[in-house]
């Protein structure tokens, strides 16, 4: 699994100082996100820790072994979140 999923460095999932994860992408189009191929959650995770957060995240991953690893609402802050596989 660990070649799926990459680091398991708590710091690779975080954004504590909230900036924009894509910071070349104008904040404005943060509104509603969706994430194909989401993974782990990780981009998820940092996503919904950014000012402004996005207010609906949906991310959806072709591997199910993915999904369980991910909290089911990682993060208040957004009001629609959705983590999905086959």
């Amino acid at each position: 699994m660990r070649e799926l999923i990459g680091t398991a460095d708590l710091a690779a999932f975080d954004n504590p100082a909230g900036s924009l994860v894509y910071d070349y992408i104008d904040s404005n189009l943060y509104e509603k996100v969706f994430d194909f191929g989401c993974g782990c959650g990780r981009v998820a995770r940092q996503l919904l820790q950014q000012r402004p957060a996005p207010k609906m995240y949906v991310g959806i991953d072709l591997h199910a072994g993915m999904n369980p690893l991910v909290p089911a609402k990682p993060s208040a802050r957004c009001a629609a979140f959705l983590l999905s596989a086959p």
